[in-house]
């Protein structure tokens, strides 16, 4: 049986679980459709994208602004999102 100490255990393993779960909900479909767009235009024949980069964005994501990558080097992890919860 349990008692309020591993009740409370408990629900703290479950709350950290859902904010993980909003944590990669927030974040990694817009990693997939990034990186889904730069696959489509690795198929049409171009070579490099240059990340563009709005003036809303955060300071992390505006230092990629105007960044050149080879479409040869872009894997998932390499395009924005740059950090968790990014909505840049």
């Amino acid at each position: 049986m349990l008692d309020s100490s591993d009740d409370i255990s408990v629900r703290a393993i479950l709350d950290n679980l859902a904010w993980r779960v909003k944590l990669v909900d927030s974040t990694e479909p817009r990693r997939a459709y990034n990186y889904g767009r730069t696959l489509g235009f690795k198929d049409k024949g171009l070579e490099y994208v240059i990340l563009s980069m709005s003036d809303t964005d955060c300071e992390t994501c505006k230092a990629s602004q105007g960044k050149r990558i080879n479409i040869l080097d872009i894997n998932i992890e390499s395009l924005p999102p740059n950090h968790p919860r990014c909505t840049c």
